[in-house]
C-alpha cells in the first residue's frame, strides 16, 4: 500500500454518476484507489472478504447512492452498520433525493454526510474540495 493512498469505494448504478466521479477523482492528482460497485450486494460481499485489506487502507470512505435496485442504500447502511468491523465505514450518501426522511433516515445510520448530486457544481468540484479535505485535513487511525 502506498503511503497517504485514499480509498474510495463508489457504490453507484448509473454510469453518467460514475464517470463525473471517476473524472472528479482523477483532478485531484492524489494518489488514490477508486472500487466500484454497480450493486449493493456486491459491494458488502467484496468489503466483507476484504477485511484485512481495509484495516490497512486508511483513509477508507464510501460514497453511496441510496437509490440502488439490488439492495436500496438505506438497507445497505444498516448493513454495514451491523457488522462488526465495517460498522466503522466512512459513509457519504451521494444522491439525488432532497427528501427530509432519506436524510433523516441516512443520519441515523452515522452517515458522515449527505451530499445532493445537484449541489456538487460543474464537474462535481464540491466534492473534490470534500475530497481534498478529507486527505489533507482528517486524521485517520493507523491500522
Amino acid at each position: 500500500m502506498r503511503k497517504n493512498l485514499l480509498e474510495v469505494v463508489l457504490i453507484e448504478d448509473d454510469e453518467v454518476e460514475i464517470e463525473a466521479v471517476t473524472r472528479a477523482l482523477k483532478n485531484l492528482h492524489i494518489a488514490h484507489d477508486l472500487t466500484v460497485f454497480r450493486s449493493g450486494i456486491d459491494a458488502l460481499i467484496s468489503l466483507r472478504q476484504q477485511r484485512k485489506h481495509l484495516r490497512r487502507a486508511y483513509p477508507f470512505f464510501l460514497l453511496l447512492d441510496l437509490t440502488m435496485p439490488d439492495l436500496p442504500g438505506l438497507q445497505f447502511l444498516r448493513q454495514l452498520r451491523q457488522d462488526p468491523f465495517l460498522r466503522t465505514a466512512l459513509v457519504f450518501v451521494l444522491t439525488n433525493s432532497g427528501a427530509e426522511e432519506d436524510k433523516l433516515a441516512a443520519y441515523d445510520y452515522q452517515v458522515a454526510g449527505y451530499l445532493i448530486k445537484s449541489n456538487l457544481g460543474p464537474d462535481y468540484c464540491r466534492l473534490t474540495d470534500l475530497v481534498l479535505a478529507l486527505h489533507q485535513v482528517v486524521e485517520f487511525p493507523n491500522r
